[in-house]
């Protein structure tokens, strides 16, 4: 709240690359976000590299937030599309220059904190060997490029050359997938943007390769401060880049955005600064590396299931899924375990402690999703390429020691199958229509979860319930008489709910 003071204190017990941003209101890609390192004195890398750096990779919109939301959820975007960002952001800037030793190894942490847009990510003439994902350690596996997800992260290791003759562009491209033709109906201007589709891969598929756009850059007349944890010399270029793609037109709900820029952005390796800062080569096809081959350095067998839920992502109305289930489990007795006391609009999940949860997630959307968990990593068991459909109940051949991870891609109209222990007693949920709530060991919460009295205090100042089931009612809990925080009225009857931006 406006003139407050807010304390987070926690224990830290995992080690790896994470990032801390807000989930309010889509507050993040306005700027409330930064990567969160933890560093691990028996990191069973460490000796393999000289010097480690902080990358993040994010959109960018000249308007902010609240418009945006607004936009999105209007009456003028009946189809739900997503707003296209002006800019690709290298660590909060562009035309960064990453000063490097020749012959030796850095450690890049990649994290991706866009709101909406993936990346595929390469350095020319380097290849990169990745070593943790989420948190998790894997086993060193080489590529020449990867894809990350909104709210993924990549630890990677580059071998620097053993000469210093030329600089190489580290590039980001914004997968143009995520971003629908665009038509507006009456009373708007009809516009397009032609995006390339992907193509079906095996299970376990990657984002499938598509054609990029030029990976030219922009200037950009605006300044960004740096809130980086890194040890090696980094610098922005004012002079490296140009005015190409300037003109371009980007398709936005209720109109056009003119100047919009190019969804590629590039920084350097510098060996050399007095030697030119090259333009990234184009290329013909994307082919990053596929994350569900990853094996997790620390061996986990294939959970055995104790439960399976399944999670259909569909384009209908519904509400916003705005709960406040950690007073409602507190505050409700043995009545904590019982899906009604969440409300009606918030598609409660209640785990036993220490089950085995199968989730199959069918996204029958026509975009990628990511999805991911607080409190936990979910084993990857399956996950199919694009426009496979729902899954039918037909397991594939599974990995016997599956990938680990919080944020997992599932593309369009396909599906993946995850697995986790509900041993971590917590609430998971989602806003902006993916709306599910994931309420792991209820009772076993009540028993180990102290709320802080800053917490209340919060809450308060905003009267907001503290007590009671999902609308408040502390006398009797079945009772939802007040509706459970309906979604706003547009006047629209068939007005589609996404990923909220910045959830």
């Amino acid at each position: 709240m406006p003139g407050m003071n807010f304390t987070y204190d926690f224990v830290v017990e995992q080690p790896g690359t994470y990032w801390y941003h807000s989930h309010v209101k889509g507050q993040y890609p306005d700027g409330l976000r930064g990567p969160f390192i933890v560093h691990d004195p028996n990191d069973p890398f460490l000796s393999k590299y000289d010097e480690q750096v902080v990358v993040t990779w994010s959109d960018w919109y000249h308007e902010q937030m609240p418009m945006l939301s607004s936009m999105y959820l209007s009456m003028s975007n009946p189809n739900g599309l997503n707003p296209v960002p002006q800019s690709a952001l290298l660590s909060d800037s562009r035309d960064v220059e990453f000063n490097v030793k020749p012959n030796k190894t850095y450690l890049f942490r990649m994290i991706n904190m866009a709101a909406i847009s993936g990346f595929y990510v390469w350095i020319e003439g380097h290849e990169m060997e990745i070593v943790e994902v989420d948190g998790v350690y894997t086993e060193q596996t080489a590529t020449d490029a990867i894809y990350i997800t909104s709210g993924q992260r990549y630890s990677v290791l580059v071998k620097t050359r053993k000469d210093t003759s030329a600089n190489f562009a580290i590039v980001g491209s914004i997968d143009q997938t995520q971003f629908e033709e665009m038509e507006h109906g009456s009373g708007h201007d009809s516009m397009s943007m032609s995006m390339p589709m992907p193509t079906s891969k095996p299970m376990g598929a990657a984002p499938s390769p598509s054609k990029p756009m030029s990976p030219a850059t922009m200037s950009m007349s605006m300044s960004m401060s740096m809130s980086m944890s890194m040890s090696m010399p980094m610098k922005r270029n004012p002079a490296a880049t140009t005015m190409a793609d300037a003109s371009m037109t980007m398709p936005m709900p209720g109109g056009t955005i003119p100047g919009a820029g190019s969804l590629n952005v590039t920084g350097w390796l510098v060996y050399d600064d007095s030697k030119e800062m090259p333009k990234p080569k184009l290329l013909d096809m994307y082919n990053p590396f596929d994350d569900f081959s990853l094996s997790p350095l620390k061996k986990e067998s294939l959970l055995q299931t104790d439960h399976s839920f399944t999670l259909n992502v569909t384009m209908d109305a519904a509400a916003d899924g705005l709960m406040y289930s950690f007073f409602n489990v507190l505050s409700t007795g043995d009545n904590a375990i019982n899906a009604q006391i969440y409300g009606n609009t918030t598609n409660p999940f209640i785990f036993p402690y220490d089950s085995v949860i199968e989730l199959v997630i069918n996204n029958l959307d026509m975009e990628n999703h990511p999805f991911h968990k607080h409190g936990s990593h979910m084993q990857v068991v399956a996950r199919s390429p694009a426009d496979a459909g729902p899954y039918n109940g037909t397991l594939p051949s599974p990995p016997q020691n599956p990938i680990r991870r919080d944020t997992v891609l599932v593309q369009s109209n396909g599906h993946a199958i995850l697995r986790f222990r509900a041993d971590n007693p917590d609430i998971w949920h989602v806003i902006g229509g993916l709306v599910a709530t994931f309420i792991e060991a209820p009772l076993e919460m009540q028993k180990k979860l102290v709320i802080p009295a800053n917490h209340y205090q919060l809450c308060k100042s905003q009267n907001i319930s503290i007590a009671g089931n999902a609308v408040g009612n502390t006398q009797d809990v079945f009772n939802m008489t007040v509706p459970n925080r309906p979604a706003k009225s547009s006047g629209s009857t068939n007005k589609p709910i996404k990923q909220g931006l910045g959830d």
